[in-house]
């Protein structure tokens, strides 16, 4: 029999849930100048923790063959587990879920020409919040259905853990492995429980879209002409995120200049790379920080990548990454421009506005 979750638990579950974005939430839009796509940051309700379904895993469920099935309930519907791991004694103890989001499928994408070719696989933004009693230590780990690794998040003992925006496709399976590691107290802990919360959201634009850890998935953004934009998450420490932004029409070298709003608890870096994938610029630190009048080369990308596969065109590369801390609640916004040609000795220039 579980023991009943404690209040200090139930507690937090409502801080997760207040922190989810629903379809009820204020939204601002921030709207880039140039005509990129506009940045949609949500806001939380008041009432967000309100009406979430919560369910007791099935237990064993340790393998994928009995892993606890977690079906989309639509765009924005949020699905909640309350599920419990045993003190370990050095082991590490394993619940596996199987998520489905053929709920939350948008309208299909239909060939430009109206022809019979093959629709495109819708993808949407998967979202996940793990909260947890004190003493219990957990590792999050993603999987598809190849049993291929998509992402890993740990947290410590008693801390909040979570996969804010993992880029999935809706009509496809995915595992989720919940491992914990934690032992029993002065008190002798029976269980350490938790509170798994899965949505399944609309990707807006200038969203980043995990897994982009590196060049070869770096999110594209549009071209450098409109000023591109876009927002992420730090979701865990040392999280590295990859943003491509192509040069079109552009015959030499050009300055860019890349500002970066950080987000509370993080220390970050910025920094541009070349076609290439070789770092020209970087800097560091809180809040918000710039990198000014870097100078980058108009040459074809020598990286084959998804988002620009044969690498024909010219671009570069925005990279962000937590160099420490983490936050999964606010989200960081990256800004790229070009800026007005500067001396070769001025390329780089870095400014920490703290």
């Amino acid at each position: 029999m579980r023991a009943a979750a404690p209040t200090t638990l139930l507690g937090c579950c409502a801080l997760a849930l207040a922190a989810l974005a629903t379809p009820a939430c204020r939204r601002q839009r921030l709207a880039p100048s140039g005509g990129a796509p506009a940045v949609v940051l949500a806001a939380p309700g008041p009432d967000e923790e309100r009406g979430v379904p919560f369910v007791a895993e099935n237990e064993p469920n340790n393998e994928r063959a009995s892993a606890t099935l977690i079906a989309s309930g639509g765009i924005g519907v949020a699905r909640g587990i309350r599920g419990s791991l045993p003190p370990t004694g050095g082991a590490r103890d394993l619940d596996i879920y199987k998520l489905t989001g053929a709920a939350a499928v948008p309208a299909p994408v239909v060939p430009a020409d109206g022809g019979e070719g093959a629709r495109h696989e819708a993808t949407v933004r998967l979202l996940v919040d793990l909260r947890v009693s004190p003493g219990l230590a957990t590792t999050l780990v993603l999987e598809d259905e190849a049993g291929r690794a998509l992402a890993t998040a740990t947290a410590a003992p008693g801390e909040r853990n979570g996969l804010p925006n993992i880029e999935v496709i809706a009509t496809r399976a995915y595992f989720l492995r919940v491992a914990g590691d934690g032992h029993k107290t002065d008190a002798g802990a029976a269980q350490f429980d938790y509170r798994l919360v899965t949505r399944w959201l609309r990707l807006e634009g200038g969203d980043e879209r995990e897994p982009n850890g590196a060049a070869a998935s770096a999110t594209e953004l549009p071209s450098l002409e409109r000023e591109p934009e876009a927002a992420g998450y730090f979701g865990w420490s040392r999280d590295e995120d990859w943003f491509w932004i192509p040069i079109s029409g552009v015959g030499d070298d050009v300055s860019v200049s890349v500002s970066l709003q950080g987000a509370d608890g993080v220390v970050a870096s910025l920094a541009v790379h070349d076609g290439a994938g070789k770092r020209i610029a970087t800097t560091r630190g809180r809040r918000r920080i710039e990198l000014g009048r870097v100078r980058v080369p108009a040459s074809p990308a020598t990286i084959t990548t998804s988002v620009h596969p044969g690498a024909a065109g010219a671009g570069f590369f925005v990279v962000v990454r937590a160099d420490s801390g983490r936050n999964l609640d606010r989200r960081y916004v990256v800004h790229v421009s070009r800026a007005v040609s500067a001396p070769a000795q001025d390329a780089g220039v870095a400014k920490d506005l703290r």
